[in-house]
């Protein structure tokens, strides 16, 4: 009760005076207010509206609303936090629609310039992402599509840092604007047998435009082979760097100075000499400038352009007005078009938009989720993402207005980074969405496992791949610190999005993962026995599979890992797998950019399926919206393979392997063995929130070549098989050996 009334204290200072209003009040004045953020900031088109700092928006007007007693008070704050944005915008009581407003100023419409919104899927400030939003007749920043981050890095031997502490820092300054576009340090130890220490700051990302010190402390292992390190620009914005400073401590000795190359830039001109760079999408350059040490600096910038083309044909009408309920008794209106003259929207006038900016400025943003309005903005701005623009809501069973209800219910109640973590993806899990998913990035960062892969196998979890002494192919997990490993499964199933398939997957394999160097004990059965094993949590490491990646497994029939082998490793390998009477392709994972193999199994040009990116300028879902399409064009490739053909797939096969394997199904190109794929594909358009949250979802439709549904339909086997423990027990691989013996079957 005391942390409940500390934390309301804490955004009283933002809050009307009111009495303590009721949850139910709460939870309808919360509604009107997402509902109105997400129409102004996404679909109001005035000037004013675009140049605010919607996340804390989100975070202030949420304690504006919060607590209003009744319609009138909710009418008056919901006035109060738009109108300086929004001044053609009208909230009104249900009934009681006003006259429709003169939007051109008394000026000629010839003379004017129309502005509206268009969103191709929708631009969420992701560098090098293919989705993008902007309005008409207003420049729009646009990056390289193909852009990661912008690094600068160099490393040291490692052998004389073996066992020692390590403190490693530099003066870093960065000018980011919106969720997720930040600077970070980093520091890699690479070890022979395991992963070693690493620490980006991805807990705490630099997004201050003022010089600080930032530091990263650790250790390195007596078998490191490598320590690199550096820092990087993550999405759009700029970063100066300067000062870097590397230290190590042996034991209880100093803090002894370990040599770095050019550690300020000051041996430099034009290239930052001794230092390596990585700035695909991002330009970079070692500049004079009022550096902290000596006066060469470096400095990295997201390389963007302005575009005035709109991003496609379709636009509101002149005029054309959206009419929408926010609460049981308020509507709003608001314009989808408004016209320009000399370069500034007309239709009324913003008042208090000024001291808005100010209050703005004050709002908690990077505050923890312990903070409620923090909490509060993260459902805003999440739940508005989806609503307006997730392309699948016609084909999932999903009440989202009541998800909308039911999230702010659970997010009021004071509660923990994790607990909200778990609200928002228990939303998510609405989506039925397999790349839906929600991280913390201190969380995140975090985590560790052992090298072991798990499967949902005959109602139970089981190893299916190992490199750990303590965990055998087959181990059936009975508890893991005295929980039940079936109730924790399906304690994550729930709050995990996609198919059944998918979310089972998911869910197993979250079992053995938890903080770093913790110790878990796992209660296990093997054969008739049981084991109890301690194992600390210590890699990232995917589990190494045995055998090489492209193999024969008997006279004439061949195995090709199309998880782990690249294009130019089959490259190697082309003309004797062309010849050879049988090959197998695994892809019971992810594909290693290798899907150009296709184009040898077949004489006719071949497409993988739609993908379909939505054209959004209306709220809502409107069915008015059309679709950009596209797909690859595969044209055959010599050498022809003359063998049989079988796939091996399964229900964690996701994505760019279900590109792979809706080609394979749709030309027929081989037997497809193993379980229905996970059915989710398209790019992800991930996105931050306050708290430090970051979301992730399918920002386009996807349709198999014929337009049937792939969205949690996936890929269906052929021969549909699973595996078995006493098979994984015996060390058999069920489904190689049948992929071989359809081969055989067929040669004899």
């Amino acid at each position: 009760m005391k942390r409940r009334l500390l934390l309301l204290g804490l955004v009283s200072c933002l809050l009307p005076i009111y009495a303590e209003t009721p949850v139910a009040q709460q939870v309808e004045n919360l509604r009107a207010f997402v509902k109105l953020y997400g129409y102004v900031r996404w679909f109001h088109p005035g000037d004013e509206a675009a140049d605010i700092d919607w996340e804390a928006m989100a975070v202030h007007g949420a304690a504006q609303v919060v607590q209003a007693p009744d319609d009138a008070a909710l009418k008056k704050a919901l006035e109060a936090v738009f109108m300086p944005v929004a001044p053609t915008l009208v909230i009104f009581e249900e009934g009681r629609e006003p006259a429709k407003p003169d939007l051109t100023g008394g000026n000629d419409i010839a003379n004017l310039k129309p502005v509206a919104w268009q969103h191709f899927g929708v631009g969420l400030s992701n560098q090098g992402s293919i989705y993008e939003s902007g309005r008409t007749n207003r420049g729009r920043m646009v990056g390289n599509p193909t852009a990661l981050f912008g690094n600068v890095m160099q490393g040291v031997e490692a052998k004389p840092l073996r066992g020692a502490r390590i403190k490693f820092e530099a003066q870093v300054r960065a000018r980011v604007s919106g969720a997720g576009n930040q600077a970070q340090l980093w520091f890699r130890v690479d070890n022979a047998t395991r992963t070693g220490f690493f620490d980006n700051m991805g807990d705490r990302p630099i997004v201050e435009d003022t010089w600080k010190t930032y530091s990263i402390e650790g250790e390195v292992a007596d078998d490191a082979e490598g320590v690199v390190f550096g820092a990087f620009l993550k999405g759009k914005g700029a970063m100066w760097v300067d000062n870097f400073r590397l230290w190590a401590k042996h034991g209880d000795g100093p803090w002894e100075p370990v040599e770095l190359k050019n550690p300020s830039f000051e041996d430099s001109d034009s290239e930052a000499s001794g230092w390596r760079t990585l700035m695909k999408g991002y330009e970079h350059q070692v500049q004079k400038g009022e550096a902290p040490d000596g006066k060469i600096l470096f400095k990295a910038v997201s390389a963007e352009k302005t575009v005035m083309e709109p991003l496609f044909e379709e636009m509101p009408e002149p005029g054309e007005l959206m009419v929408k309920d926010l609460s049981r008794g308020l509507r709003c209106r608001f314009p989808l078009m408004l016209y320009s003259l000399e370069g500034k929207t007309l239709g009324g006038e913003a008042r208090g938009l000024d001291a808005l900016k100010e209050a703005l400025k004050k709002a908690e943003v990077r505050a923890s989720a312990e903070n409620l309005s923090v909490r509060l903005a993260a459902v805003t701005i999440s739940w508005n993402v989806f609503q307006h623009f997730y392309p699948y809501f016609d084909v999932v069973e999903t009440d989202w207005d009541q998800a909308l209800t039911d999230t702010l219910k659970a997010a009021l109640p004071p509660q923990d980074t994790a607990a909200f973590r778990d609200v928002l993806r228990k939303m998510v899990a609405g989506l039925h969405d397999g790349h839906g998913n929600v991280f913390h990035l201190k969380g995140r960062s975090n985590l560790a496992r052992p090298p072991v892969t798990l499967v949902w196998l005959e109602n139970k979890p089981v190893v299916w791949r190992s490199n750990h002494d303590d965990f055998q192919k087959g181990d059936v997990l009975l508890s893991i610190d005295g929980k039940d490993a079936r109730t924790l499964t399906d304690e994550q199933f729930r709050l995990l999005s996609g198919s059944p398939r998918w979310r089972r997957h998911s869910a197993v394999n979250s079992l053995l993962r938890g903080p770093r160097d913790t110790t878990i004990t796992v209660r296990i059965k093997r054969g008739n026995e049981e084991v109890t094993v301690k194992t600390l949590l210590n890699s990232r490491k995917r589990t190494v599979v045995e055998g090489d990646s492209i193999r024969m497994l008997e006279e004439g029939v061949h195995y090709v890992d199309l998880s782990r082998a690249d294009m130019e490793e089959i490259k190697l390998k082309l003309e004797q797998l062309a010849e050879a009477r049988g090959v197998v392709f695994d892809l019971r994972g992810y594909p290693n950019g290798n899907h150009a193999i296709l184009q040898h199994l077949t004489d006719q040009n071949i497409h993988s399926a739609w993908w379909r990116i939505p054209r959004v300028i209306r709220p809502d879902q409107d069915p008015s919206r059309t679709f950009t399409e596209r797909h690859w064009d595969l044209p055959p490739l010599k050498p022809r393979f003359k063998g049989k053909i079988v796939f091996l797939t399964f229900g964690g096969a996701i994505s760019y392997a279900e590109s792979v394997m809706g080609i394979v199904e749709h030309y027929k190109m081989g037997e497809i063995i193993g379980s229905p794929t996970a059915g989710a594909n398209g790019n992800v358009n991930p996105f931050s929130v306050p708290g430090d949250y970051r979301l992730y979802w399918t920002g386009m439709r996807v349709e198999k070549q014929d337009r049937s549904r792939h969205h949690l339909v996936g890929i269906l086997p052929t021969i549909p098989m699973e595996p078995t423990i006493s098979g994984l027990r015996a060390g058999r691989d069920e489904l190689l050996e049948k992929a071989v013996e359809v081969i055989n079957e067929t040669t004899d």
